[in-house]
């Protein structure tokens, strides 16, 4: 059998669904995440416990007989988009959320250094 692993990070927990390729869920699962709240409105997950939740959650399809061999297909999805660093040395990485709060600062940022006038 073939399987389609798909996995949701949000902001307390990473999710996982296993199903077959009739879109029907053979496993549900989840990993507790670290969420860190700054005091401008920034959020911030570290990309290694992210790495974390997925082994977590993958050994418990591992234990239950699923083959990792047999997965075709894996999926990720969350409330941002991210470029994520890969480093041997999972301490040097750290990750901020592109959230609504980071994007009003974004877009506020850029208003004044280039106000609708210049462009």
């Amino acid at each position: 059998m073939e399987y389609i692993a798909v996995f949701a990070i949000g902001t307390s927990s990473m999710k996982g669904v296993l199903m077959n390729q009739q879109a029907e869920m053979l496993h549900t699962d989840s990993a507790l995440l670290d969420t860190h709240f700054g005091s401008s409105g920034q959020v911030e997950q570290h990309p290694y416990d992210w790495w974390k939740g997925l082994k977590e959650i993958t050994s418990k399809w591992w234990k239950s007989g699923v083959d990792p061999k047999q997965i075709v297909m894996i999926t990720c999805m969350g409330q941002m988009e991210n470029v994520i660093p890969i480093s041997k040395d999972p301490e040097c990485l750290s990750l901020s959320f592109y959230c609504l709060t980071f994007l009003v600062y974004c877009a506020t940022k850029i208003h004044t250094l280039f106000p609708m006038e210049l462009l």
